[in-house]
């Protein structure tokens, strides 16, 4: 199968949830610009069926971590703050 990589916007708030086409994978989220973005790789002809949703917690350094939380995606920086993503599920 081949894929390509696009790319979605994410605002900074406590949760969310993003939807992807099937079989996606979840590369990278950093700072682009001022503004959060995620990274994914997707198939070239994806499926419009049954999308995956990817539901993120976002949490500020000291702050509680979410009891749902399953993985650990990546810890970004903006303005002196810095946050802590974590995937709470995918369906």
């Amino acid at each position: 199968m081949k894929y390509r990589i696009y790319k979605y916007p994410v605002k900074v708030t406590a949760t969310q949830t993003i939807e992807v086409p099937a079989e996606s994978e979840l590369l990278d989220m950093q700072f682009q610009n001022g503004e959060l973005q995620m990274w994914v790789k997707i198939p070239t002809q994806p499926s419009l069926e049954n999308p995956w949703r990817i539901s993120l917690a976002i949490v500020g350094t000291g702050h509680e971590v979410p009891q749902d939380a399953i993985r650990h995606i990546t810890t970004v920086q903006s303005q002196g703050y810095v946050w802590h993503i974590f995937a709470t599920g995918v369906e």
